[in-house]
């Protein structure tokens, strides 16, 4: 009887991690840059991010990171420290 309440809540908790696993599986990875957009420094910016998506899509295609998949949060640092000091209290909030 003992074996059998065992086995009863073991499998309870396994379901119940797996549950949660799947769920934080399907929640992505999100990866904030910052990248001068627009401004004096505006074509540099453009090739970066471009870089940075072309990486995106080839982790996606492959199954994402860790079973998740990748989703860029791209702000506009414009080349100034003002508006990037902005954009990256804006990526952590």
């Amino acid at each position: 009887m003992k074996k059998q309440v065992l086995k009863f809540i073991v499998l309870g908790v396994v379901s119940l991690f797996m549950t949660i696993g799947i769920a934080a599986a399907a929640d992505p990875v999100r990866i904030g840059v910052i990248y001068p957009l627009t401004g004096p420094a505006a074509a540099a910016g453009s090739y970066q991010k471009a870089g940075v998506e072309i990486a995106r899509d080839k982790f996606n295609a492959e199954g994402g990171i860790i079973g998740r998949q990748v989703q860029l949060l791209v702000e506009d640092g414009a080349n100034d420290p003002a508006q990037s000091v902005s954009a990256a209290e804006k990526l952590v909030t």
